[in-house]
């Protein structure tokens, strides 16, 4: 048991710290204009991950938010995870997150994805107040990926999820909802639902997670005609 408990601080406490490092880099605005093909390197954020247990820095892309005017309008959100699997992306990556922190990258200056897998997710939520207190109430989400993976990958796991909408429904006098979680083993670009009888939480009080937790199973080849795997896990939030 107290095991358990151990292994959900650890994972809580692994979820905060990439929320707070991946916004501790916001994104920069930038007037220079890219093609489809390129990923300018002052629009992405720092993120944390882990790659078989150890925690690794690499560069995340937030889209826009997009919302929809219906009669139950709600707020879109997507990440491009950029993943180095290869030795020369890894070496790469390691410098490049290194100027990103130093600010020594240039405007016009483009991110290699060469030896990067890219995981997309996306997270569908709607928004409300509460006593002027906004909230958000998750309703689903998906992962994808690049589906190409040049050779560095031989395979993908089919990836599992954790969803968490945790923290407080309205302001003091009201619960702390910290009961809000669901684990998921999902399809490649497959939307998931979550339960619709969670309660919305506010934004604005305190620090709790509200996203989800994704593990995949990535699969390279020894050349041998063996393989060996690599758990990659990484957080996105939302609202």
């Amino acid at each position: 048991m107290e095991s358990r408990k151990l292994k959900k601080i650890i994972l809580v406490s692994f979820l905060l710290v990439c929320i707070l490092i991946c916004n501790s880099i916001p994104i920069m605005a930038s007037n220079e204009k890219s093609s489809d093909n390129e990923i300018l390197v002052n629009q992405l954020q720092i993120a944390t991950i882990q790659l078989d247990g150890k925690n690794i820095s690499i560069p995340i892309r937030k889209h826009v938010p997009v919302k929809t005017f219906s009669s139950n309008p709600s707020t879109q959100e997507v990440a491009d995870f950029f993943i180095p699997v290869s030795k020369e992306a890894r070496d790469y990556n390691q410098k490049l997150i290194r100027d990103m922190k130093m600010r020594l990258t240039t405007t016009d200056q483009a991110l290699d994805t060469a030896g990067y897998f890219t995981a997309t997710s996306t997270i569908n939520y709607t928004r409300d107040t509460y006593n002027s207190h906004p909230r958000i109430k998750m309703s689903s989400f998906s992962v994808n990926n690049e589906g190409d993976l040049d050779g560095y990958l031989v395979g993908l796991g089919s990836p599992q999820a954790e969803v968490f909408q945790l923290g407080y429904y309205g302001p003091a006098g009201h619960p702390e909802v910290m009961d809000q979680r669901k684990s998921y083993s999902l399809n490649w670009a497959k939307s998931a639902t979550v339960p619709s009888s969670w309660l919305p939480v506010c934004t604005d009080i305190d620090s709790h997670l509200r996203g989800v937790q994704y593990n995949i199973l990535l699969i390279y080849s020894n050349g041998d005609g063996t393989v060996r795997e690599e758990n990659c896990n990484f957080f996105h939030s939302c609202g």
